[in-house]
């Protein structure tokens, strides 16, 4: 008992220090989403994992551990049933240096991609705002969806401009992400048969996965995890 007691303390007084690593999860009827968790210090490292759904309920939530340099695979299909509203925010908790790998699947086509995180989310105190953008094709059979993530425990205030090719706005708006919790723009709404940017303000650091579709299936997903630049005011 004094041992779990014991290790119980080290692993709360870790994640009080920890930095989140955030990425986007996809857990819907069709796909799955995976992780390799990598150690990329030389003491062992400690870290949580959860999920939350659309509406930033959290859906599950483990704590593992690493040695120096090992990596951890975490199945999230194991944990979290498949059902519409089963996509968003996932949050790996650490107070060490990780290195993530997300890997997306088609359960019919197997393997979509693999993705990288290499850093936590990032902030700055001399923010007012936080500056994102994502670049989008919308063109044949080709197009985009952007899905915006809120890591933090507070609500987030965004406006997004969508430019076209000539540099014009072809729509604009405004309003908040829960915490925790993730909105879904889909390009298609909005530009046809064009390339251009998607410019985000925010308040508070965010995450964005992008989507990308080739004749309605997921073709791909990134994740966005770097705002372009800050202002102060």
């Amino acid at each position: 008992m004094r041992k779990i007691l014991s290790f119980t303390l080290l692993v709360v007084i870790t994640l009080i220090f920890a930095e989140s690593y955030a990425a986007y999860h996809l857990s819907t009827v069709g796909y799955k989403t995976s992780v390799l968790v990598s150690n990329m210090s030389e003491e062992k490292a400690y870290f949580r994992v959860l999920a939350f759904n659309c509406y930033g309920k959290k859906l599950w939530q483990d704590t593992y551990s690493a040695q120096a340099y090992s990596t951890v695979s975490i199945d999230l299909a194991e944990f979290i049933p498949s059902a519409d509203e089963n996509w968003g925010l996932l949050l790996i908790e650490c107070d060490q240096l990780l290195h993530i790998s997300v890997l997306y699947q088609d359960e019919s086509f197997g393997l979509l991609n693999v993705d990288h995180v290499i850093e936590p989310v990032q902030s700055s105190e001399d923010a007012k705002y936080y500056w994102y953008a994502a670049g989008y094709l919308v063109k044949d059979n080709s197009s985009i969806g952007l899905v915006m993530m809120n890591p933090n425990k507070d609500e987030v205030s965004i406006s997004i401009w969508i430019c076209n090719s000539n540099g014009e706005t072809v729509d604009e708006f405004s309003g908040s992400i829960e915490p925790f919790a993730a909105v879904f723009l889909d390009l298609l709404d909005h530009v046809k048969d064009d390339v251009g940017v998607v410019d985000i303000q925010v308040d508070l650091p965010i995450i964005i996965g992008v989507e990308h579709y080739e004749e309605g299936e997921i073709w791909t997903i990134d994740n966005i995890v770097d705002w372009y630049t800050i202002t102060e005011w």
